[in-house]
């Protein structure tokens, strides 16, 4: 994460080892390179219960 208003870096390193849920205020340039081979899943928004966003089996 890169604060342009500080000048301030900040790298975050994920492994399957040691799991993390992070949330990046909206003034920081973020962006990811994946190094392994195992899947990741990134969620760009909240889970919203009042409106779901997911499909289920009648």
């Amino acid at each position: 994460m890169y604060d342009e208003e500080t000048e301030e870096f900040n790298e975050i390193v994920f492994t399957g080892v040691n799991l993390q849920i992070t949330c990046i205020p909206g003034h920081y340039w973020h962006c990811f390179k994946a190094l392994g081979v195992e899947p990741v899943y990134f969620v760009t928004q909240l889970y919203n219960y009042a409106d779901p966003d997911e499909e289920c089996r009648p």
